[in-house]
C-alpha cells in the first residue's frame, strides 16, 4: 500500500484509522506483557510457555485424543526458545512426564494435559484480555 493511498483512505474513513491505531495499540500492549512476562517466568513457567506457543503454531490433534507439536526440535533448540540451558530442559521436561503433562515418542513432543500445562503460566495470561474487543 502506497503511502499516498494510505493517507487519501484515512483522510475519508476516519473509523478505519481508528481500528488501526487500536489494533497496533494491543499489538504493542500484549509485546509489553509477553516481554515482562518472560523476564519474571522461572525455568518450568517458560518451558511450559514455549511448549503451548510452539503447539498454537505447529500443533495437531492424534488419532488417541494426544496433542503432537509437529516440530522435531531439539533440547538446544528449546532451550533457546524458553531461554534457558538445555540441562534445565532435561530437567523440566522429565518433571513434565512426570506430573503426565507431556510424553516424548520417537523424537516428538505430544502434550498430554493442555489445561494443566496452560495452569503453569496462568497467572500471566489475563492482562491480554485488555485487547479483547470492544476497545
Amino acid at each position: 500500500l502506497k503511502t499516498e493511498m494510505f493517507r487519501a483512505a484515512s483522510n475519508h474513513n476516519k473509523d478505519m484509522l481508528y481500528e488501526l491505531m487500536m489494533y497496533y495499540s494491543c499489538e504493542l500492549r500484549k509485546s509489553e506483557i509477553r516481554s515482562r512476562n518472560i523476564a519474571l517466568m522461572n525455568v518450568r513457567e517458560r518451558v511450559a510457555h514455549s511448549l503451548l506457543l510452539m503447539l498454537n503454531v505447529s500443533g495437531e490433534n492424534t488419532e488417541d485424543g494426544k496433542l503432537k507439536l509437529d516440530l522435531k526440535i531439539s533440547g538446544t533448540d528449546l532451550a533457546k526458545v524458553a531461554g534457558t540451558t538445555p540441562e534445565e530442559i532435561c530437567r523440566t521436561m522429565a518433571a513434565f512426564k512426570k506430573l503426565g503433562l507431556i510424553s516424548v515418542e520417537k523424537k516428538s513432543i505430544f502434550i498430554r494435559n493442555r489445561e494443566k500445562l496452560q495452569g503453569i503460566i496462568d497467572k500471566y495470561s489475563p492482562e491480554w484480555k485488555c485487547c479483547e474487543k470492544p476497545y
